[in-house]
């Protein structure tokens, strides 16, 4: 229904703007006309460690860093502030 499906969106952006990636999972009805939902995995890949210590030296020396992704926008702007590496995204 749009009802769930609006509250599944909400949630999946709620979940993006705090930098962890979602996956909903739902399966067919018995007729199969339709999909129940029923639920979201989530997964958390932060950035390693070391990386923003490490753009902070490229930056040192001039270097210009661009963040290339197929992550969802909210994801890739949570990563970005966590780097350190602007919002221009």
């Amino acid at each position: 229904s749009d009802r769930i499906r609006d509250a599944v969106d909400e949630k999946v952006l709620a979940l993006g703007k705090r930098g962890i990636r979602s996956l909903a999972v739902a399966r067919q009805d018995n007729e199969g006309d339709g999909w129940r939902m029923l639920g979201i995995l989530t997964f958390l890949d932060p950035p390693r460690p070391d990386t923003k210590v490490t753009l902070e030296e490229c930056a040192k020396f001039g270097v210009h860093v661009k963040m290339i992704t197929g992550d969802h926008l909210v994801i890739a702007k949570e990563t970005s502030k966590v780097l350190g590496i602007g919002s221009n995204i």
